[in-house]
C-alpha cells in the first residue's frame, strides 16, 4: 500500500512593528516627521480620495515617495541606498541577505517583478522588497486597508 505524504509549507515569518521602518520612519508617522527626516520636497500632489480618507497626499523626495491619509503616512517607497531598515537592509543589497536575516517571505509577482513581503506580527503593515535579478530595487512600507 502506497502512502502519500504532504510537506507542510511553513508560514512566512512575521516581523515586529519596530522592524517595519525605513530611516526610522514607520507607517502612521505624522507628515511633519516625514518632512523633517527626508528634507527637500521634489513634488507634492493632493488628490480627493473619498474611499479611504478625504484627501490623499503624495510627497516625493529624492529617492523616496510617500503617501498620506489624514496627515499620517500610509505608504512609503524608498529607491535609494541612502536609507535603511532598522536591520541595516538597503536598496542595492542582494535579497539573499534578507532571507538569511528574516527567513523565506511571502512572494508575489507584480508588473513582471518579484515582490517579497514580510507582514507584521501585530498590525496591518508590511515591509515589502521589490526585487530584480536577486537585488533589492526598492523597499516599501505598506499598510493594508482591506
Amino acid at each position: 500500500m502506497a502512502t502519500t505524504s504532504f510537506a507542510q509549507q511553513a508560514e512566512p515569518p512575521r516581523l515586529s512593528d519596530t522592524q517595519i521602518r525605513v530611516a526610522n520612519i514607520p507607517i502612521g508617522s505624522a507628515q511633519k516627521d516625514v518632512l523633517k527626516r527626508f528634507g527637500k520636497v521634489i513634488q507634492k500632489t493632493i488628490t480627493p480620495d473619498p474611499m479611504f480618507c478625504d484627501v490623499e497626499m503624495e510627497i516625493k523626495f529624492k529617492g523616496v515617495r510617500s503617501y498620506f491619509c489624514g496627515g499620517n503616512l500610509v505608504n512609503l517607497v524608498c529607491s535609494t541606498p541612502k536609507y535603511a531598515t532598522p536591520d541595516g537592509i538597503r536598496v542595492g543589497m542582494p535579497f539573499s541577505l534578507v532571507i538569511a536575516r528574516f527567513g523565506n517571505p511571502e512572494t508575489q509577482l507584480k508588473d513582471n517583478a518579484t515582490i517579497m513581503i514580510y507582514r507584521s506580527q501585530t498590525s496591518d503593515t508590511a515591509l515589502v522588497f521589490h526585487i530584480k535579478k536577486g537585488v533589492i530595487q526598492s523597499i516599501e512600507l505598506w499598510s493594508d486597508f482591506t
